[in-house]
């Protein structure tokens, strides 16, 4: 149980950080954008969601390095077997997610009365993409930077 709150907590840790982050985000985004239309409401948010992706994408990046070295090398020192291993179930972190808005979104869907806003249905359609390809996003680059980490050790 001790290994998995070290496998998990820091991914809880960060997706809960993109989401207060997004939540922000997404205040200054209708500030600007709405209220004070310094940018046309098109363009300007096609900008700010594209700027988003891309902290996203930088930050994610950033994670999946220090929680390599910091995280994994330091569970498994010598054993990349067991790293690896790691590695996938740290992974679930972000398959959990990824199950509760496919749930959301099926239920959403099943019990439409067309009185409701499907405002929430769009919404866990959206974070079941987005989670599923975070997980595969993670395990594909904490496979690279495994790899990365064995070269280095081999001085190649």
């Amino acid at each position: 149980m001790r290994q998995l709150v070290r496998l998990w907590l820091p991914h809880l840790l960060f997706v809960t950080g993109c989401a207060v982050f997004f939540f922000v985000y997404l205040m200054l985004m209708i500030f600007v954008v709405g209220r004070l239309r310094i940018i046309d409401s098109g363009i300007g948010s096609l900008i700010m969601w594209g700027a988003l992706l891309i902290v996203y994408f930088i930050a994610g990046r950033w994670y999946i390095w220090w929680y390599v070295r910091r995280v994994l090398h330091d569970m498994y020192p010598k054993d990349r077997r067991n790293q690896v291993k790691a590695a996938w179930m740290g992974g679930w972190a972000f398959i959990f997610p990824a199950l509760v808005c496919l749930a959301a979104w099926i239920w959403g869907n099943v019990h439409d009365r067309g009185d409701m806003s499907n405002g929430y249905v769009v919404f866990a359609a959206i974070g079941t993409v987005a989670f599923f390809f975070a997980a595969v996003f993670y395990g594909v680059w904490v496979r690279t930077e495994l790899i990365g980490i064995d070269k280095t050790k081999m001085g190649g």
